[in-house]
């Protein structure tokens, strides 16, 4: 099994200069909108890069895509979903830290939890995306949690990668379309380094960077192909 995890575009909160002032669901800037287009053109016609001089270029042939519910994450995926015609399965627990939530501007300690996108609203804005259960007609986050605990994210990525293993003997190309944190831990949980934290290790991933992961016929088996691959952006379009 190959897997693929994607970061989404530039975000409203990724060009802000006070995070502070950030939006607890952005959109994609219009540079984000570019990098969403451009990963998903460049995944579809070029060739993925060989594992060895001995093997030969093949296409990425995406054949599973899910996204994270949060926007920024699913306008992302919509040219992708778009390019390999594959409908959008929303995973919930791939979302970024934190989930979503707002610090009051002066006391960071005040938090305010909001619920995500609506089921309704997932249907109308991205008619592509398929929801699981726990997208609602009341959302997605639970607003009495407001902002994720370290120990909470940190078993959300351990689930991931325990439902990833179990694809790992299939011959699936799987890509996720998430955040820069999520992948962090993703890997972290994978590498068994969780639950080392950003300010002592990060795995940085650009705006739309790619990073490819192959698992073999045993599930404890992997190799690390490739980290924040970003051949498809030129370089003025390279963001963090």
């Amino acid at each position: 099994m190959r897997l693929y995890l994607i970061r989404h575009g530039q975000s409203q909160n990724n060009a802000l200069e006070n995070i502070r002032m950030r939006f607890q669901d952005p959109l994609l800037t219009p540079i984000g909108e570019q990098q969403a287009h451009l990963v998903a053109d460049y995944l579809l016609t070029m060739p993925d890069t060989p594992v060895s001089p001995f093997t030969k270029p093949e296409p990425f042939n995406i054949t599973q895509l899910y996204v994270s519910p949060m926007r920024r994450a699913l306008q992302t995926a919509q040219p992708i979903s778009y390019a390999f015609g594959l409908p959008m399965k929303i995973w919930v627990d791939v979302h970024e830290w934190g989930g979503m939530f707002l610090e009051d501007v002066d006391d960071d300690k005040l938090i305010t939890g909001y619920t995500g996108m609506t089921r309704s609203q997932i249907e109308e804005h991205f008619p592509e995306a398929v929801c699981p259960d726990n997208v609602t007609q009341n959302g997605w986050w639970d607003i009495a949690m407001g902002r994720e605990s370290v120990e909470h994210a940190v078993m959300r990525s351990i689930r991931v990668v325990l439902a990833i293993r179990e694809h790992a003997n299939s011959d699936e190309h799987i890509a996720i379309v998430t955040h820069g944190g999520f992948i962090d831990s993703f890997i972290k949980a994978l590498l068994d380094q969780a639950p080392r934290l950003a300010p002592d290790l990060f795995y940085l991933n650009y705006n739309t960077g790619v990073t490819r992961i192959d698992f073999n016929e045993k599930p404890d088996k992997l190799r690390i192909t490739y980290l924040n691959r970003v051949d498809h952006l030129p370089h003025d379009l390279r963001t963090v």
